[in-house]
C-alpha cells in the first residue's frame, strides 16, 4: 500500500526532505507536492536510478514555481549517488 505524504502528514511542514526511494523520488515528489508548495523545504533528492530523473525531476520541481536553486553532486562513481540538492531562494 502507497500513501502520499500529503496524505498522511496534511499539516507536516518539514524544512529539509532527503529522498532515495530507488527510482521512485518523482512519483515521491508527485504525491508531497503540497507540502513541497507550502513549507518550500531543502530538498536532497536522488537522481541516479534512471538517466530520465536528471532532467524530469528538476523540470517537475521548477513547474512547481516555488523559486529553488538547483546544485547537482555525485557522491560516487561513473554517476552513482549522484544527488540533486534545491535550495529554496
Amino acid at each position: 500500500m502507497t500513501v502520499a505524504l500529503d496524505d498522511f502528514l496534511p499539516t507536516y511542514s518539514p524544512n529539509l526532505i532527503k529522498m532515495d526511494v530507488e527510482g521512485s523520488e518523482l512519483k515521491a515528489l508527485q504525491g508531497c507536492l503540497k507540502m513541497l508548495k507550502r513549507s518550500r523545504p531543502y530538498l536532497a533528492i536522488a537522481i541516479y536510478h534512471f538517466i530520465n530523473d536528471m532532467w524530469e525531476i528538476p523540470l517537475f520541481l521548477i513547474g512547481l514555481d516555488v523559486s529553488y536553486d538547483f546544485y547537482v553532486r555525485c557522491h560516487g562513481k561513473h554517476l552513482t549517488e549522484t544527488i540533486l540538492y534545491c535550495y529554496p531562494k
